[in-house]
């Protein structure tokens, strides 16, 4: 494969992916499986694998996070963007600072509270959606200093956590 049909495969496809899951962020697990099944096949198209090849180790090799960590990921640099850098009022009325009346370890980085909902539906919006994953991140990340700095150490703690996920799920070695 020459590097314009890599270059095309990996970016269109992967936008694509991308857009199909960010709109289907909270659905059912059937159709966030669809999704992963795409990149999954998308990933074995670039590296020119079989079906019958695991996906896995591609996507590694690719730096591809699964979709679901891939969606957290693009909501938690929005969130750093919106709470950083300026952004469109829209976005940043959206997110609300926590308040802390107390002096504790934990103020040091910033946190936003999680509005109350009463409906699924409205658990999925940026604005529920945003604060939970924000607030679940290390302070040494929410506090980087800049957004590259930020990308890194991010990038870093999803794929850790990855990692983790897939050495808990594989089978013991006897």
């Amino acid at each position: 494969m020459n590097g314009a049909d890599y270059y095309l495969q990996r970016h269109l496809v992967t936008d694509r992916l991308l857009q199909l899951a960010a709109v289907w962020r909270s659905l059912q697990s059937p159709i966030s499986c669809r999704v992963q099944r795409a990149q999954n096949n998308a990933a074995r198209a670039i590296c020119q694998q079989r079906t019958c090849v695991h996906a896995r180790p591609l996507s590694q090799s690719l730096h591809w996070l699964p979709i679901k960590q891939r969606i957290q990921y693009i909501i938690t640099v929005i969130t750093h963007k919106a709470l950083s850098i300026s952004v469109p009022p829209y976005i940043d009325e959206l997110l609300q600072r926590q308040v802390t009346t107390r002096s504790l370890r934990s103020t040091d980085a910033p946190r936003l509270s999680v509005p109350w909902t009463r409906t699924e539906t409205a658990k999925r919006a940026f604005c529920m959606a945003a604060p939970n994953v924000w607030n679940s991140l290390p302070n040494d990340i929410r506090n980087a200093s800049s957004l590259s700095t930020f990308h890194a150490k991010l990038k870093t703690h999803f794929y850790c956590c990855v990692l983790m996920m897939n050495i808990s799920t594989s089978a013991p070695l006897h």
